[in-house]
């Protein structure tokens, strides 16, 4: 597996979901060997993995409040409106952008090396309704987005009708959100 790889099929199951493979990971015995169907760079491929217990002490891409610090951070001032708006008739082009400025980063409790755009409001019935304004779109399918420009550009170069990879940060924690087309 690599980092941007988008799961289709688990051990023959359709991946619908996040929830669906943890369920679909859950059921399965340790050191099984899985065939997975993934996307990978567009291109459709199929990995074997082998199903193992995590260590305890190893570090996960999430990170945990500390004692004493709150569980959700308060809401910080982003700026809102349409003006970093994608050009695209995919997802991506109800999604509004802002530039993440160093002052924002720290409003946001963001890691140090974090880049990106910071989502400034989405479409409700875009199909990117799991994004949340003060999500910081940091890659879209494997290309770094470091400004609203690389973002538009990006977004108005995507086929619509393929799903798209981002890779969030939220809070401190990145995860990946595939957007489907409609």
């Amino acid at each position: 597996m690599q980092k941007g790889d988008v799961i289709r099929k688990f051990d023959g199951h359709d991946v619908k979901n996040i929830n669906a493979l943890r369920s679909l990971v859950a059921q399965i015995e340790l050191n099984k060997n899985v065939e997975l169907e993934v996307v990978r760079n567009g291109k459709p491929l199929k990995v074997t993995a082998q199903i193992k217990e995590q260590p305890i002490d190893r570090q996960t891409s999430g990170r945990s409040p500390q004692p004493g610090q709150p569980q959700t951070p308060t809401q910080p001032q982003i700026p809102g409106g349409p003006s970093g708006q994608g050009e695209s008739n995919s997802a991506l082009g109800s999604i509004h952008v802002g530039e993440l400025t160093s002052a924002l980063a720290q409003q946001l409790n963001l890691p140090s090396n974090v880049q990106g755009v910071v989502v400034t409001s989405v479409d409700p019935d875009s199909g990117a309704a799991e994004l949340q304004k003060g999500d910081v779109i940091e890659e879209i399918n494997q290309q770094p987005v470091t400004s609203v420009s690389d973002y538009n550009k990006i977004a108005a170069s995507l086929d619509p009708s393929q799903p798209q990879v981002l890779s969030v940060c939220r809070h401190r924690m990145r995860s990946f959100l595939v957007l489907r087309p409609r």
